[in-house]
């Protein structure tokens, strides 16, 4: 039997099954596929499950790319494998195959899962200090379930807050609720995402209030590539502002706006990196034919890269670029600024 398991560590060739929490396979894959190949390449295949549950079966099946009655092919099992491993919702995925020293022209393939928990909650605190509000805490709290009706669907709910010692109270509320699709339209690699959001900052020279949501597309071509197109909306009231420098009318104001990202990541493990790139660039297009108050266009990158300094050392580098440029005829655009930021 063949398995994977975030408790032992990644083994010859079998990584890519599942790097972020580390693989094993008994044999080097190379071997294995050829063992495998030799012996029952003449074997029709079946498909069995055990211990998917609170999955539903549907959902389990779907990733797998060894279909009932085909020739058996060793790459096909460890595809499969490999993809439900990928849901996040299992702490092992292993596998036997049944009947492969009988005469029979059928086998079957038992793959043998043990689930993990899937609902979870996560709080965060820190120290914060800026120029403008001195030193505060910063506070997170988030639940979240992985396996929405168990279907893979997920949603995450939480609140952000930043409380300062100078002014006595939150200068900071963010609440947010995120709905994701990971198959969305029975595709595969292609999900679908919801955000909808309150927030709230207090400053010495503005408060403002602001609620929306935005709606993104992502398609993931391979596994080191992504890419994402989405719209978002936001309303905002502004009181209470001061700044002479940047002129700013008080009152509601909303922004439509196209956005697109893409993701390249070539890190070895997210989690822990400790080779490889990441690479964010974004960019935005507010207003214009979607109406809205502010209309300008927006291009973020943010590179991060981490060289090798021996077996358990790396040094990390971090890019950020950002520019805005405002357009049209409203009496408040600026010229483009751009920024660009380094970090070690």
């Amino acid at each position: 039997a063949f398995g994977t398991d975030r408790r032992r560590q990644p083994l010859g060739l079998a990584a890519p099954v599942g790097a972020e929490r580390g693989v094993v396979v008994d044999l080097p894959l190379a071997v294995a596929v050829d063992d495998l190949e030799n012996g029952l390449a003449e074997h029709r295949v079946g498909v069995d499950l055990e211990g998917f549950e609170p999955v539903l079966e549907k959902v389990i099946r779907r990733e797998i790319v060894v279909r009932e009655g085909d020739w058996f092919r060793a790459s096909e099992v460890f595809a499969s494998q490999r993809n439900i491993y990928s849901t996040g919702l299992f702490t092992n995925v292993g596998y036997s195959i049944v009947g492969e020293r009988e005469r029979s022209p059928e086998v079957r393939i038992r793959f043998e899962l043990e689930p993990d928990k899937t609902n979870w909650v996560g709080v965060k605190l820190g120290y914060t200090y800026s120029e403008s509000t001195g030193s505060g805490l910063r506070f997170e709290v988030a639940w979240g379930d992985d396996n929405l009706w168990g279907n893979l669907q997920r949603l995450e709910v939480g609140a952000n807050f930043v409380y300062t010692f100078r002014t006595s109270r939150f200068e900071e509320e963010l609440y947010q609720a995120i709905y994701r699709e990971p198959w969305l339209l029975s595709v595969r690699n292609l999900s679908g995402r919801v955000r909808l959001f309150f927030q709230r900052e207090r400053r010495p020279t503005y408060n403002f209030d602001s609620f929306g949501g935005d709606l993104s597309l992502e398609q993931r071509f391979y596994d080191w590539l992504t890419g994402a197109l989405g719209f978002r909306y936001a309303r905002v009231n502004l009181w209470e502002y001061t700044n002479p420098e940047l002129p700013q009318e008080e009152g509601y104001s909303s922004t439509s706006a196209l956005f697109a990202r893409v993701g390249l990541d070539t890190r070895d493990d997210p989690f822990d990196p400790h080779s490889g790139v990441y690479l964010l660039p974004f960019g935005e297009y507010a207003g214009g034919f979607m109406g809205g108050d502010n209309h300008f266009y927006k291009i973020t990158a943010d590179l991060s890269g981490h060289i090798p300094l021996g077996e358990h050392a790396s040094l990390a580098l971090r890019a950020i670029d950002a520019g805005v440029a405002a357009f049209g005829e409203h009496p408040h655009n600026r010229p483009g600024r751009w920024n660009v930021e380094w970090k070690m």
